[in-house]
């Protein structure tokens, strides 16, 4: 799943996680991204099951 590239951004100086919680006809989700500036990793979570709908890997664009 993407459990080593995760734990390479955590393991540098510019790691950020984004929650939001979605609620789409009284139903809920989560979506969770964890992000170093260069890469970000998202997912999408069922909010009664815990269970993962969907996962994307995004390369950011660099800002010059």
């Amino acid at each position: 799943m993407y459990i080593e590239e995760i734990k390479k951004i955590f393991d540098s100086d510019s790691a950020e996680i984004r929650i939001r919680l979605i609620n789409n006809d009284s139903y809920d989700y989560w979506y969770v991204g964890v992000c170093d500036g260069k890469k970000e990793y998202s997912f999408l979570i069922d909010g009664q099951s815990g269970e993962l709908l969907a996962r994307k890997q995004l390369n950011l664009p660099t800002i010059r």
